[in-house]
């Protein structure tokens, strides 16, 4: 995958992650702040275990993948109070999309 090109905004700072615990990190890093802007953009679940290798196919049984929580990063930042005066999130919910925005 190519990574996208676009031209930052004066002032703006990028932090590159991959994961979500490193996103919220990342966050946590970045307050206090007078305002923050969530939106949605990682997964629910993550798998407990990462193989560092390629999982080869050989036998008859499928890999076992056992699935873990990811942090809410916005409901921690939330939680915490982490400095942060108004914040604003929106997450995707296709079941009711209206009931998912989140002002805080």
């Amino acid at each position: 995958m190519r990574a996208l090109r676009y031209r930052r905004s004066p002032g703006v700072k990028v932090v590159r992650v991959e994961t979500a615990r490193e996103m919220l990190a990342a966050a946590q890093s970045a307050l206090p702040a007078d305002i923050a802007v969530f939106a949605a953009a990682v997964a629910d679940w993550r798998v407990a275990t990462q193989s560092s290798e390629k999982i080869k196919k050989g036998g008859k049984a499928l890999p076992r993948l056992e699935l873990i929580e990811n942090p809410d990063i916005l409901k921690t930042i939330a939680a915490e109070r982490a400095g942060v005066r108004a914040g604003a999130g929106d997450r995707l919910c296709r079941r009711d999309p209206e009931r998912a925005r989140i002002r805080r």
